[in-house]
């Protein structure tokens, strides 16, 4: 059985069913909607061959109006999707700007993390088709997206603006993509302006990370307990706090990346936790581009320092190991971070890591191959 699935809304977010249905009977509609459900339920989509695969496609629309292109429209529709979702069926959100009216509460340890949709127990991809923005909105406080024992993949969504209400309590509002013990792949995502932690990885998390942008969020990457994030072609800037932050026994491999203008170090480990990093752009962070505390680790090759309040610093009991490759000067990059001519950058990347026509690779955003470092050491 092939469904589509589709969630747009201009002005709503997810809510719980119960909440979906009451709007429906505010506006006349309960006949209608339980009508489609029988149908998404029971029927078989238009042109399905016999004995195709289960997997559906699934589509989320915005409005209510938009019902007859899409599986789900209206306030409560992702969530509605993704709780209507079996395992390998792929959610397809269509363009639009979609704002909370409800939060579904995920709980990990002491924490309550009130979600614009909750992922828990799943094994499905989110696709975003091209304009689609999940903005926190004014008037609930919610974190956009919880993970949790799951397998899941997010392409082509920008996530903006998720406030919290305290910044101490336990209630973990404000947040971006918080993965607990889930194995994520996450491609094309944008972070913009999000109030605390922009991608959080827990427990026993393995995310693969590509293209991704971060700008102006208080922190762009925290990984905890054995939390595993590998990082490539994106860009860090404008934190309020870390670019990324490791700790306990979490660990990080970036690769042809950028870290720019964070204000409480570039990158940040401690614990017992690890951090490699090579072809990575270093700039303008304070009070240091690379820091290493505790019994961490942190590792840098291929990689450019400038202009960072200071570059790197360790503790008597950490490691901070720099191996060949390293360089201390002006990368002469645009405002894309692509290097321009003359640039120290070019052909000066990790030997490891080679551009497609054989080329030795370039220091930066996407100076090797798309996906090219994905067997990478």
């Amino acid at each position: 059985m092939a469904y589509i699935l589709t969630f747009v809304e201009k002005a709503s977010g997810a809510q719980k069913t119960a909440g979906f249905l009451a709007h429906f009977k505010n506006t006349g509609l309960a006949a209608g909607f339980a009508a489609i459900s029988l149908v998404l339920m029971g029927a078989h989509a238009p042109n399905q061959e016999h004995g195709a695969p289960a997997s559906r496609h699934i589509t989320v629309c915005v409005t209510v109006a938009d019902f007859d292109t899409c599986t789900y429209g209206g306030p409560a529709a992702l969530q509605v999707a993704i709780d209507a979702a079996s395992s390998g069926d792929v959610i397809y959100v269509r363009k639009g700007v979609y704002v909370p009216a409800q939060t579904r509460h995920v709980t990990y340890k002491q924490l309550i993390v009130p979600s614009f949709a909750a992922i828990i127990d799943k094994n499905i991809d989110v696709v975003g088709e091209e304009g689609v923005v999940f903005d926190g909105g004014d008037k609930i406080k919610s974190t956009a997206f919880t993970i949790k024992n799951s397998r899941v993949s997010f392409k082509n969504i920008t996530l903006q603006n998720f406030k919290y209400d305290d910044p101490e309590d336990d209630t973990y509002d404000g947040h971006g993509l918080f993965i607990i013990d889930s194995d994520v792949d996450v491609q094309g995502i944008t972070f913009l302006g999000i109030q605390k932690m922009s991608l959080i990885g827990r427990g026993d998390s393995n995310i693969q990370a590509e293209n991704l942008t971060f700008k102006n969020n208080h922190m762009g990457i925290w990984l905890e307990e054995s939390a595993h994030l590998r990082l490539v072609n994106s860009s860090v800037m404008g934190s309020e706090s870390a670019g990324i932050a490791t700790y306990v026994n979490a660990s990080a491999k970036i690769y042809n990346s950028v870290f720019d203008t964070n204000l409480d170090d570039g990158i940040f480990s401690s614990g017992n936790s690890t951090i490699y990093v090579t072809n990575t752009v270093i700039v303008r962070n304070k009070p240091y581009g690379v820091r290493a505390v505790g019994t961490s680790e942190i590792t840098v090759a291929y990689s450019a320092y400038h202009e960072n309040a200071e570059n790197d610093f360790n503790d008597e009991t950490a490691q901070l190991n720099h191996l060949e490759g390293t360089l201390y000067a002006d990368p002469l990059v645009d405002f894309q971070y692509q290097p321009q001519a003359g640039s120290p950058l070019l052909g000066a990347g990790d030997p490891d890591l080679r551009l497609s026509e054989g080329a030795p690779s370039d220091i930066g955003l996407y100076g090797v191959q798309k996906g090219q470092v994905a067997d990478a050491p």
